[in-house]
């Protein structure tokens, strides 16, 4: 990497630079290069990207350094996938991304405070991976998905629809979770197209009102309670039994969307706190 310097170089004229070697470069370049080739402190490149940004630059930091921010228009195609693992197991996770030739734009995790937390990765090689673990691996540099128990996202750019289904049929599809905090399964329920429950006996199910109201589609057992909310076939899918589950799972639900519309309206007119509320002192005043 070359970068053009001028003694005499002016603030302004050093901003222009840094954004044309961003734009040039296919690696990102980090505020300590930068500060080296321009001979000013890291502070003041670091700085002046603040500046650049607030300009309206779409400059990033990455755990390597700046780059100007990719856009989804920038892969053929991207895809997201959930994982939960240790600190240990993060290497053969993107090893197998960048293996099948995906690039690991980010790692987001759901935050009790703040919601949504994402840091950018650009990850397209096993070189950068081991970067990027090294970076990690020390006492005061922890990565983002500890915070959440292990639990993340990744956005997956792809050359296709077909390398992306590759890399995501290397993750297991059901993951087994313990307790999780309500706002952490509410994020859950919205990122999910399908909630299933094969309970045999069970009364109205709150995390069925709240997967309905969060758009997943139910698929549950058809018991007298879940039929209360549920006609099978116009606003989710009732089995008696795991034969009937199966044959439901392996036929796509082509009405999503027109479902999630269903069931909003649905749970807004009769799953609200205040309308069960009203049901149950209905009932406590007979």
């Amino acid at each position: 990497m070359y970068i053009c310097y001028t003694a005499h170089m002016d603030t302004n004229e050093r901003r222009r630079e840094i954004i044309i070697q961003l734009t040039n470069s296919n690696t990102p370049i980090s505020a300590s290069t930068l500060a080296e080739h321009f001979s000013v402190s890291r502070q003041i490149i670091v700085g002046d990207v603040a500046l650049l940004r607030a300009e309206g630059h779409d400059i990033v930091s990455t755990p390597r350094g700046y780059i100007i921010k990719a856009t989804d228009t920038d892969y053929p195609y991207v895809g997201m996938i959930a994982c939960r693992h240790d600190s240990r197991q993060m290497k053969d996770e993107l090893y197998t991304i960048v293996d099948f030739g995906g690039t690991v734009i980010d790692v987001t995790i759901e935050h009790s405070i703040y919601g949504e937390i994402s840091g950018l990765l650009n990850l397209s090689s096993r070189y950068e991976v081991d970067m990027f673990i090294k970076d990690v691996s020390g006492e005061n540099d922890k990565p983002l998905s500890t915070i959440s128990g292990g639990i993340h996202l990744h956005r997956i750019g792809c050359k296709s629809e077909e390398i992306f289904n590759l890399i995501k049929e290397k993750y297991k599809e059901i993951i087994f979770f313990k307790y999780v905090e309500h706002n952490k399964l509410l994020h859950m329920l919205r990122r999910s197209k399908f909630y299933i429950s094969a309970t045999k006996s069970d009364g109205s199910s709150l995390s069925l009102l709240e997967a309905m109201g969060n758009g997943a589609i139910p698929i549950v057992s058809n018991i007298p309670s879940n039929r209360e909310w549920v006609v099978n076939g116009v606003n989710g899918r009732l089995f008696r039994n795991f034969k009937e589950l199966d044959e439901i799972l392996s036929n796509e639900i082509l009405d999503y969307d027109e479902i999630r519309k269903i069931n909003y309206k649905l749970i807004l007119n009769r799953g609200t706190y205040t309308k069960q509320m009203q049901k149950i002192e209905k009932f406590l005043c007979k």
